[in-house]
């Protein structure tokens, strides 16, 4: 059981620091790109608006997965059978208190939701829709 749970352990910890690095790539090859837009003059709305809220989002995500993080490598020290004498008061406070979760996890992908949902992807989507007056949406 002990070998099961500390190899669950290594894969979550792998997965986490691969989706950062991963996280971390794309942006680098999105700033590349931006670069290269702006390098060439190229200053329309339609460039300019999705990059940034493509940074914002994934800034979003990058904060959520490093909290992710830092709470699975905290928890991870938890023993899978307590004992007695174990005090979880030794558990890292971002385990322990919830409004670490609500801060760093629901508002954060709740701000996502709302950002591409909202008014900063509206002058996006309504520039790629058809000007066609004959087709409805919804």
């Amino acid at each position: 059981m002990q070998s099961t749970q500390d190899l669950g352990n290594i894969l979550m910890r792998t997965a986490m620091i691969v989706q950062v690095l991963v996280i971390t790539v794309f942006v680098g090859i999105a700033g590349l790109f931006h670069h290269r837009c702006h390098k060439a003059n190229i200053k329309s709305i339609k460039a300019q608006q999705p990059l940034l809220t493509l940074y914002i989002s994934t800034a979003l995500i990058m904060i959520r997965t490093i909290y992710r993080t830092v709470e699975h490598f905290g928890i991870s020290r938890a023993p899978a059978t307590p004992g007695a004498d174990w005090d979880p008061m030794s558990l890292s406070p971002i385990v322990r208190y919830e409004w670490f979760f609500w801060t760093f996890e629901a508002s954060l992908m709740l701000s996502n939701s709302f950002l591409w949902n909202g008014s900063a992807c509206a002058t996006v989507r309504s520039t790629y829709r058809p000007t066609i007056v004959r087709i409805r949406y919804g």
